[in-house]
């Protein structure tokens, strides 16, 4: 009599992952890499017109994440690929600062925060990450404006192409307590679509405390958490495959001086492998 014997290769799959397990249990693994101080692009806030208007970003040099694209293929589920707490001043976030003063871009070492400092009004100022194009990610960095006034702030993520900048999504939160997510198009009577209107929420902390925000690409999806909390979640495929991320923060009414601060900065992969767990085995 002949037989078909389904055989799962659990063994096989135990192995993979506990060669795994260790990757994302140290944060400093692996540290934060600091490119040529050339390659770091420089910022370029614009006046704000309208509920939100279309902005031009600078390009990310090329290349710089395709080492860390790697060890994401090889790693596994949920890999710690970057973590910056901000207390070395070369890990290659911009350092920038205008004249007459418009806005200033830093690291404050003696808190190990960066910041990003904004001295006019209606303007959004950014800062791109100092890595390359990623997909299937997550990114979560802690932060918080220091006066509870009219301001947003949030992370830039999905932004194609990386030689303008000039089309991406992004996450924002105010210190009432709400959040949105936007999609910038290349469409100037209307470049900005709310696909999440301003929301209210119990789980972010108001005024000026410190928020811990997180998004997720996983495909076509789009995945917002705020504390540790799940917020909302979209499917867009307007912008797919490998993007960049940036900070930002937004001043759009008259207001005094204003500073967004942001600290532990996480880059981690989300790649999805497939492995043959199943084989058949013919026997008599």
């Amino acid at each position: 009599m002949r037989r078909r014997i389904v055989i799962v290769l659990l063994s096989f799959t135990v192995m993979i992952l506990l060669a795994l397990g260790h990757v994302s249990a140290d944060p400093s693994f692996p540290p934060a890499v600091a490119p040529d101080s050339s390659s770091i692009p420089p910022a370029r806030p614009r006046v704000l017109g309208g509920p939100r208007p279309a902005i031009t970003l600078p390009a990310l040099s090329p290349g710089q994440g395709e080492v860390r694209s790697s060890i994401a293929n090889a790693s596994g589920l949920n890999s710690l690929l970057y973590f910056d707490d901000f207390s070395r001043p070369n890990s290659g976030w911009a350092t920038q600062s205008t004249d007459p003063g418009s806005f200033k871009l830093g690291y404050d070492l003696d808190k190990e925060e960066y910041f990003i400092q904004i001295n006019v009004s209606r303007y959004q100022v950014y800062s791109p990450a100092p890595w390359g194009a990623f997909e299937n990610f997550a990114f979560e960095v802690q932060g918080r404006p220091t006066n509870n006034i009219h301001v947003d702030w949030g992370i830039i993520f999905g932004v194609i192409p990386v030689d303008c900048f000039c089309r991406f999504y992004y996450f924002a939160v105010a210190p009432n307590g709400r959040y949105s997510l936007w999609l910038l198009r290349e469409n100037p009577s209307e470049p900005f679509t709310q696909l999440v209107g301003w929301t209210d929420s119990p789980v972010i902390r108001q005024g000026t405390a410190i928020n811990t925000l997180r998004v997720e690409r996983d495909g076509a999806s789009i995945r917002l958490f705020a504390n540790g909390t799940f917020l909302n979640s979209v499917t867009n495929t307007t912008y797919m495959g490998p993007v960049t991320i940036a900070l930002y923060g937004a001043v759009p009414e008259e207001t005094a001086k204003m500073e967004f601060r942001f600290d532990n900065a996480r880059l981690y992969s989300l790649h999805h492998f497939y492995l043959p767990l199943f084989a058949k085995i013919k026997a008599d």
